[in-house]
């Protein structure tokens, strides 16, 4: 989902995600290519429990509102 939405406004689909669950409750998404011998960072994404945030590199808003707590946290499990 999280890769569709920077799709949706980027015009591009990074191929590797990563989530992990902060210690505040809070959301980091990794949205990232495997160039070569390094990683590409499209987006850096700190949301909250609702998939609300920010793209910590463009510093735009960023809302995942179909995500949920529990569509984080199954984003989350897929992921690791």
């Amino acid at each position: 989902m999280v890769q569709l939405y920077y799709f949706a406004h980027f015009g591009f689909y990074p191929p590797e995600a990563e989530a992990e669950k902060n210690k505040d409750g809070s959301f980091t998404l990794h949205l990232v290519e495997i160039v070569e011998d390094h990683t590409a960072t499209s987006a850096w994404y700190t949301v909250d429990g609702w998939g609300v945030g920010l793209n910590a590199i463009t510093e735009e808003a960023a809302d995942f509102p179909r995500c949920g707590p529990a569509g984080l946290e199954l984003i989350q499990i897929i992921l690791v």
